[in-house]
């Protein structure tokens, strides 16, 4: 996997994977089975994945341990990599929705904030990624941290 990053196929198997305790097991297999240093997309959804994996098991200790696990390690690809947007956008949609009582959500209006100027700058490209641009439209217009204002400005152009 790594070396020939293939992020539609990433975001593919991610989101198959919310609902899917066996899409996720196997999906988490694939990540961690790479064999040199992954590409930092490829940590984001591992790190998601891991989080996820959360939702998938019974076990009070293991449900934190996965998320507390991939947690940790998307903090530490997005310090790595503070302008990736993919990373920026998974942090967002997984604050946006994990329980307050787990304390995961200081960097939403950071993130948002980024998402939203980042996005300007896509639309702009003429190589841009067409799926990312409508994924992240997708989770700000969702997200009730966006104010009507905002999510009008996200849906121009």
């Amino acid at each position: 996997m790594a070396g020939d990053v293939n992020p539609s196929e990433l975001r593919k198997k991610f989101y198959a994977s919310i609902d899917d305790a066996p899409a996720a097991k196997l999906f988490l297999s694939e990540l961690e089975s790479v064999k040199g240093e992954l590409e930092p997309i490829q940590k984001g959804y591992k790190a998601a994945i891991r989080m996820v994996m959360a939702k998938h098991v019974l076990n009070p200790y293991n449900k934190f341990k996965y998320f507390l696990d991939g947690k940790n390690e998307l903090e530490a690809a997005i310090l790595i990599n503070p302008k990736d947007i993919e990373l920026r956008l998974i942090r967002f949609a997984i604050q946006s929705n994990v329980p307050g009582f787990l304390g995961y959500n200081s960097e939403i209006k950071n993130d948002k904030q980024f998402l939203m100027d980042s996005l300007q700058k896509l639309k702009k490209q003429k190589e841009a990624d067409a799926e990312l641009i409508k994924i992240m439209k997708q989770y700000l217009n969702e997200s009730k941290y966006c104010t009507e204002q905002e999510k009008s400005s996200i849906n121009k152009s």
